[in-house]
Parts: C-alpha cells; sequence; structure tokens
C-alpha cells in the first residue's frame, strides 16, 4: 500500500508537471502549443 501511494503521488505530480509545463508552452509560443496534441 505504501509502495503504491508513493507511485500514486509521482504520477499526479508529473500530470501537474505536464499540465503547467503545457500551460507555459502555450502562453511562450501558442503556434507551437496548437502543434502539441498533449496540450
Amino acid at each position: 500500500m505504501s509502495l503504491y501511494s508513493k507511485n500514486f503521488s509521482k504520477i499526479v505530480q508529473a500530470r501537474i508537471y505536464l499540465a503547467v509545463s503545457c500551460k507555459t508552452l502555450i502562453k511562450k509560443n501558442i503556434v507551437k502549443a496548437f502543434e502539441t496534441d498533449n496540450c
């Protein structure tokens, strides 16, 4: 259970990081952001 919780929190942190970096990308370069499917 402890190992699962650690992995889950890492996944959540990774998702948050991707979301934040994606928003930053949109602010920096709108055209590039539209070309990125993950946004």
